[in-house]
């Protein structure tokens, strides 16, 4: 795991009411799936399930490009297969949230606008915990 990675994961781990998964294997069926999101979080206190992509490129068109793609690569899939761990998955949300460099933040914002279940967070905000969202000691570091 890079050290981008590294700093995502301990601010998705923040709050207490989450379960990270890295590089969750999704699997390949009917020709959906068969990716590996960089996280895979479920947050109990939201009833949402976030896959979640990190990137430190400067060139955001790769990223829209598998934006594009997102109900086939990551959020079908990841809901057939929570799914069919649990029915109590059935009625959670389920969400991409995106961790870009702060310079590629607004492009990609702007490409993504009409997507009411994709969000972005700035790597910039994540690196520094004085920057997270605190309230009364604990972070509450929002992923959308």
């Amino acid at each position: 795991m890079e050290y981008f990675e590294t700093a995502v994961l301990a601010y998705l781990t923040a709050p207490p009411n989450r379960f990270v998964s890295p590089q969750f294997a999704l699997p390949l069926k009917d020709g959906l799936g068969g990716s590996c999101p960089d996280f895979v979080v479920l947050d109990f206190g939201v009833s949402t399930i976030y896959a979640v992509e990190v990137t430190t490129s400067g060139n955001p068109r790769n990223l829209l490009s598998r934006v594009r793609e997102k109900d086939k690569r990551w959020l079908t899939p990841l809901r057939h297969h929570m799914s069919s761990i649990s029915e109590a998955f059935d009625g959670w949300k389920y969400r991409l949230t995106l961790f870009v460099r702060d310079e590629v933040c607004r492009q990609i914002e702007e490409a993504v606008r009409n997507e009411s279940d994709v969000f972005v967070v700035s790597l910039d905000k994540v690196v520094f915990e004085w920057r997270w969202d605190w309230q009364e000691g604990s972070a509450v570091n929002r992923l959308e």
